[in-house]
């Protein structure tokens, strides 16, 4: 959705090895993150292809009807970037949640609270 900060996906469609977006962080940023942005429905259905072709969306109802699974493994290199975004983003939550005013009953200083989206945004983007 608009202003959702869509950037945090392009790593992630990395990781998952997805053709299109996965290895291209320019193409990205161009064809899907700038665009659903700006709010275009375009960029959105690129989007929601994309997440389909790495995604299973399913209730508990569908569960039966759904093919059974072949479990495959495969070890992915964890790049030492990733690492390193990862391990700093787990000491912000960490620090915040211990230094968070915990005698508010709405906890409003918490990165976890709603009201702080653009703290969450920035602690993700560092």
């Amino acid at each position: 959705t608009t202003g959702s900060g869509a950037a945090h996906m392009q790593p992630l469609l990395h990781f998952l090895r997805e053709g299109a977006y996965g290895g291209e962080q320019r193409l990205y940023r161009d064809l899907v993150q700038r665009p659903l942005e700006q709010g275009s429905a375009a960029a959105e259905a690129l989007l929601r292809e994309c997440l389909k072709r790495v995604m299973i969306r399913a209730s508990k109802e569908d569960l039966p009807a759904l093919a059974p699974y072949n479990l495959k493994v495969e070890l992915l290199d964890f790049e030492k970037a990733h690492a390193r975004s990862y391990n700093a983003l787990v000491d912000v939550i960490q620090r915040n949640l211990l230094l968070a005013d915990w005698m508010d009953k709405e906890h409003i200083e918490s990165l976890l609270h709603a009201s702080q989206a653009k703290e969450q945004r920035l602690a993700m983007r560092s």
